[in-house]
């Protein structure tokens, strides 16, 4: 597409650049919104609050894998007497 016009060293660095500059803008426009949103104590609130919900949930889904495991060995230990 741009074959006279410049060469692909050129054209990929320009692109590889652009995409960074992009991303960053994005992060930091997000960043700033969620500030702005729900405050930085607000923010962070958030972000305790489902990290904690997260660790309440692993401990029942440990707990359910447990039980299933345990009632399938019952299952066997009667099948086989």
């Amino acid at each position: 597409m741009l074959n006279g016009v410049t060469d692909s060293t050129t054209a990929t660095a320009y692109s590889v650049a652009q995409q960074l500059v992009t991303t960053a803008w994005s992060l930091l426009f997000a960043i700033v919104l969620m500030v702005w949103v729900f405050g930085w104590s607000g923010g962070e609130t958030l972000v305790t609050e489902s990290y904690d919900e997260a660790k309440v949930r692993a401990v029942g889904q440990k707990e359910a894998r447990e039980a299933r495991k345990e009632a399938k060995k019952a299952a066997k230990h009667d099948a086989a007497a």
